[in-house]
């Protein structure tokens, strides 16, 4: 196996998974976090398409010498677990054991293309393990490839490849998720970028976090913002170019009283960057006529709203997004003074669908 393929899955991830024997995850082997990425409606979004996406990714590809087309992909879902500590994080050595458990899933376009990526992946030293009729390649200690020990690997269907920790990958219903991360999955929307965080579930990790955010931060008004952090049950963040709206950050507070204090410290961060984007908006007006009304309705959207213990910030696409951003996307770099031209493109990798006994939605 690749490192490539382990790399990419980490920073990004309706197949029905195989049922294998698997005892149940203790508690804190259960995903806290879950990421789902649709490449294809990014890539067939109305920007995606004026600026060229597809076309892009591939030609990134191609510079960087590596097999494989990333505007083939379709898809990409995966989850992980929490580690028990930033520690067990900085001591992970090339080729070591894992501080967390987690699957990663790639859904392509057609299955030339899933297989060019899964023979590339599993070159190496790898050893061969039969399962119910199924074929499945765990990576070897010490096999020269820097793939954590136990790594296994398989193709779900001819178009669906899945890497992840046996506990995942093995796990008789695939029901991963801590209740929380559910919960929080449930309210997410069905959008290009999707990610849900159960808070709760990872506190520990979400202390130390907060307590190294604290020491960067620039004065004792902001090490209040951290704290808040520890004020959510669970979370999540979605993005779309095509739908009614571009952002999204729903919250669910510990309590409605925690959600109070959320929303408060919310809205100095919204007030903050308001102010900073009207201060901005002569030189946009003056560079870029076109874009200021966008900017406009960018700034007027951000506003937390309440209600219960929920709280939440979304941005509406504003009208004229694309051509805003196609203007500013030629004018920028000529005012930087490196000259008009197309924004550098972007890569893929891989990673499937729902959290549940079949992944479906």
């Amino acid at each position: 196996m690749r490192v490539v393929v382990l790399s990419l899955l980490l920073t990004l991830g309706a197949i029905v998974a195989p049922a294998f024997a698997q005892s149940s995850l203790q508690e804190n082997q259960k995903a806290v976090l879950v990421f789902d990425i649709r490449m294809d409606m990014l890539i067939s979004s109305p920007l995606g398409k004026k600026m060229k996406f597809g076309e892009l990714m591939s030609q990134a590809q191609k510079q960087s010498g590596q097999p494989g087309d990333p505007s083939k992909l379709v898809r990409i879902f995966g989850a992980v677990s929490a580690p028990e500590s930033m520690a067990e994080v900085a001591g992970v050595q090339p080729g070591g054991e894992l501080p967390v458990e987690f699957f990663g899933r790639a859904k392509y376009q057609d299955a030339a293309s899933a297989k060019e990526a899964f023979d590339f992946a599993v070159q190496g030293n790898v050893e061969k393990v039969e399962k119910n009729g199924r074929t499945f390649y765990k990576a070897i200690e010490g096999d020269g490839s820097g793939m954590p020990p136990g790594l296994i690997m398989h193709q779900v269907d001819d178009t669906t490849l899945e890497i992840g920790t046996e506990a995942y990958v093995f796990h008789d219903d695939r029901k991963v998720f801590t209740d929380n991360l559910q919960t929080a999955w449930s309210k997410s929307p069905n959008e290009a970028i999707r990610i849900s965080m159960d808070i709760k579930g990872a506190k520990g990790l979400i202390a130390e976090l907060i307590e190294e955010g604290k020491k960067s931060a620039p004065n004792p008004t902001f090490e209040a913002y951290y704290d808040q952090i520890a004020n959510i049950s669970h979370m999540g963040i979605s993005f779309d170019l095509a739908g009614k709206n571009l952002l999204s950050l729903r919250t669910t507070a510990l309590d409605s009283e925690k959600a109070e204090e959320l929303k408060g410290a919310l809205d100095s961060l919204l007030f903050i960057a308001q102010e900073g984007g009207q201060s901005a908006l002569p030189m946009i007006e003056g560079a870029m006529p076109e874009v200021k009304p966008v900017v406009e309705s960018l700034l007027g959207s951000l506003v937390a709203k309440i209600d219960g213990a929920d709280v939440s910030v979304i941005i509406p696409r504003p009208d004229g997004f694309e051509e805003a951003i196609e203007a500013a996307g030629k004018i920028v770099p000529m005012m930087m003074g490196f000259g008009a031209g197309p924004p550098p493109g972007g890569s893929g990798g891989p990673g499937g669908f729902g959290p549940g006994s079949g992944f479906d939605e």
